[in-house]
């Protein structure tokens, strides 16, 4: 049985990057606050691929915890 739920969180959040990344900058919303931020940018493309690299790892972890555990010697 493989375990590839564990990777449907990751494929999500790529989804939801690919979505964001891929869109025109004139549809999304201008927040004057946040342009008073210094960096603001970089600290959103931090947090996602923050959690990019997190929930992949998570996903390759627990799937080879799952074969690990399954494996009859």
């Amino acid at each position: 049985m493989k375990a590839t739920h564990y990777y449907w969180p990751a494929a999500g959040w790529t989804i939801i990057i690919l979505f964001l990344t891929l869109s025109p900058g004139k549809d999304i919303p201008d927040v004057s606050f946040l342009d008073k931020v210094p960096d603001f940018d970089k600290v959103v493309h931090a947090i996602l691929f923050s959690g990019f690299v997190v929930l992949w790892s998570f996903g390759i972890l627990k799937q080879k915890n799952a074969f690990r555990s399954s494996t009859v010697w």
